[in-house]
């Protein structure tokens, strides 16, 4: 389904390092592709290692964020995700390599920008800061139920609120007895909880996307972003 409107764009992050903010968007990538949707990944982390090595793509050929350095003039969007290294879902990645490089704000916003109007859906995976303004839906805040966790996502969440982003709550491994308190907080509306799966461990040391898994809990949340967070808002538009 390739619509004639800008893509649903949803932006991932964590609260602090180690939180799988990367590993959710990945599947809610995923999960997208999978029902028909033409998704492009989008990493806006220079320092995390890779969208790629997460969806599985990293010695596929194509472009990465260091090739398209110096890119000037209109971006033909639709021939850079044919290029894009693709899941065998249908999931092409614009990733950074395991060399560091951070792209300058003006190729960031064009490329963004760009894809958003060639796909369906693009979810970023956004590093903690800063920010690039890019046109975005949604944001979504991915809190690790540890004490550093915690406390990185506080932070986060007043950085958020403060750009007006309204961002939802999503816990990991936070629990069930304390969820709530953790919501108030963070001043958060709570859109799901996520656990600690050790097959998705496994698959991503295989190079299994998650999201591929249709029964997983990590699946399941991934659908629930997609329908709270696109299908149910543009529904109501």
């Amino acid at each position: 389904m390739t619509s004639s409107t800008a893509a649903f764009t949803l932006a991932v992050v964590g609260g602090s390092g180690g939180s799988g903010a990367s590993v959710l968007a990945g599947a809610v990538a995923t999960r997208a592709a999978r029902a028909g949707h033409r998704t492009v990944a989008v990493d806006l982390d220079p320092g995390g290692g890779g969208l790629d090595v997460v969806l599985g793509l990293e010695q596929e050929d194509g472009p990465r964020w260091r090739d398209l350095h110096g890119l000037r003039g209109a971006v033909d969007a639709e021939a850079l995700v044919e290029q894009l290294p693709t899941t065998s879902d249908g999931v092409a990645a614009l990733s950074f390599d395991r060399q560091w490089f951070e792209p300058d704000a003006g190729l960031t916003r064009a490329l963004v920008e760009a894809l958003r109007g060639s796909s369906d859906v693009v979810v970023l995976d956004r590093a903690r800061g800063p920010f690039v303004p890019v046109q975005t839906d949604a944001w979504v805040l991915l809190a690790h139920g540890t004490l550093t966790g915690l406390a990185g996502a506080q932070v986060m969440a007043d950085h958020l609120v403060g750009l007006d982003a309204e961002p939802w709550l999503v816990t990991r491994d936070v629990d069930e007895a304390v969820v709530h308190q953790v919501c108030e907080a963070l001043a958060l509306p709570l859109l799901a909880e996520m656990r600690q799966e050790s097959a998705v461990e496994t698959d991503l040391v295989r190079g299994v996307a998650p999201g591929r898994a249709p029964r997983s809990a990590l699946s399941r949340v991934a659908d629930e972003v997609l329908h709270e967070l696109m299908i149910e808002r543009r529904a109501v538009a």
